[in-house]
C-alpha cells in the first residue's frame, strides 16, 4: 500500500509539473514557416504565400499580440532588413496579423500573403530573400517594453528565419 501511495504520489507531482510552468508566464515562439512560390507584380515587387505556426510553450496567455515579418534582401541596390506588409484575410491589418491569447500547448497558424520588393527597386528574380517571422512583435510602435505585449518566459526564441530564391 505504501507503494502504491508512493508511485500515486510521484505521478501526480509529474503531473502537476507539466502543467505549471517554472516562471508562470508563456512562452510564444514560431513553429514552422513555409514559403509559396512568388507571384511577381513588377521584376522588382512580389507576392509570396506565407504559413506561420505559433506555439505557446509555456502558460496561458489572454494578451493580444501580433506577427511581424521582417525579410532580408537586396532592396534599392544593396541588403537590407526590413520589416514587410504580410496580409492574412480576415484581419483588419495589412502589415500585421494579430491574436488574442492562446493556451498552454496550443497552436495557431498565420496564412496570408507577404509582399517584398520596392516599386521600381532591385530586379528579384533569381535573387535570394531571408523571411523572418516574430511573433509578440511591437515592430512600428513606440513605448513598448522590451519583451513587447507578453512577458514570456523564453524571449529569445520568438523568430525564425527561412531562405527563399525568387523565381
Amino acid at each position: 500500500m505504501h507503494k502504491m501511495l508512493a508511485a500515486f504520489a510521484i505521478i501526480l507531482l509529474y503531473c502537476t509539473s507539466l502543467a505549471i510552468s517554472v516562471d508562470g508566464h508563456p512562452d510564444l515562439t514560431v513553429t514552422a514557416v513555409s514559403l509559396g512560390t512568388a507571384s511577381f507584380i513588377s521584376s522588382s515587387e512580389a507576392n509570396i504565400p506565407l504559413n506561420v505556426t505559433i506555439k505557446n510553450l509555456g502558460d496561458i496567455t489572454n494578451t493580444r499580440f501580433k506577427l511581424s515579418v521582417d525579410v532580408i534582401g537586396p532592396f534599392e541596390g544593396y541588403t537590407m532588413r526590413a520589416v514587410k506588409p504580410f496580409t492574412v484575410p480576415g484581419q483588419g491589418d495589412m502589415w500585421y496579423p494579430w491574436k488574442t491569447g492562446l493556451a498552454r500547448g496550443e497552436t495557431y497558424k498565420f496564412s496570408g500573403s507577404l509582399y517584398v520588393g520596392i516599386p521600381k527597386g532591385t530586379n528579384l528574380h533569381g535573387k535570394t530573400i531571408t523571411v523572418i517571422p516574430l511573433v509578440d512583435s511591437c515592430s512600428g510602435e513606440e513605448f513598448m517594453p522590451d519583451y513587447g505585449r507578453v512577458q514570456e518566459s523564453n524571449e529569445g526564441n520568438n523568430e525564425m528565419r527561412r531562405d527563399r530564391t525568387l523565381r
